[in-house]
């Protein structure tokens, strides 16, 4: 007969474990083993979405993401890659373009935002170098118009009214900043030089 028994044993998390088998009067013995992370499977945004700082210049806090396997354990060694994107405009750049993910699984960059205002209007896209299977992770952010620069007439311009009538149509003028976006919240002030009001 055989004097075997066994055992199967499943790692509740990653590092070293021991296992110990024991019987009635014998000195226990301790099975060794460990417990490794698995191939990467997806990509977590940790924090710097949505960040509301001026086009041209760079995101005030980094952009910061986590790489996990499929049981959502930190996967370190790997180089991520961040890529930016834009509706239009002139794009922005990470800095670093690329980075390797630390003990947590996490790596960061920084982001110079490129010329386009708006809600989402700018994005790093985030990759895993050498795993297309994980998909990608698109982070946005939310680039607010430089200083006023530029107003100019958008319509109303030219309109005949008689002597004491209100002119049929509004006067619509339009603020915009050194990259062509519109500029809100800018008080605009009207004043007559011709004695209307």
């Amino acid at each position: 007969a055989w004097a075997q028994v066994a055992a199967t044993a499943r790692p509740g998390s990653i590092g070293s474990i021991g296992v110990t088998a024991s019987a009635f009067g014998l000195t226990p013995v301790v099975f060794g083993a460990a417990s490794i992370t698995g191939s990467p499977n997806h990509l977590v945004l940790v924090s710097g979405d949505g960040q509301l700082d001026a086009v041209g210049t760079a995101l005030a806090a980094p952009i910061v993401v986590r790489l996990e396997d499929n049981y959502d354990n930190p996967v370190s060694g790997a180089t991520l890659v961040f890529t930016p994107g834009a509706t239009s405009g002139t794009l922005g750049s990470a800095s670093p373009p690329t980075a390797i993910t630390a003990a947590t699984g996490q790596a960061q960059t920084g982001f110079t935002l490129g010329t386009l205002a708006g809600d989402n209007a700018q994005w790093l896209t985030v990759t895993v170098a050498g795993f297309p299977g994980v998909p990608a992770l698109v982070v946005y952010e939310d680039p607010q118009p430089d200083e006023p620069a530029l107003i100019s007439i958008v319509s109303g311009d030219g309109q005949l009214a008689a002597y004491g009538q209100t002119l049929a149509a509004p006067l619509v003028a339009l603020v915009e900043d050194r990259y062509g976006n519109p500029v809100w919240g800018c008080l605009v002030s009207w004043t007559s030089t011709t004695g209307g009001t």
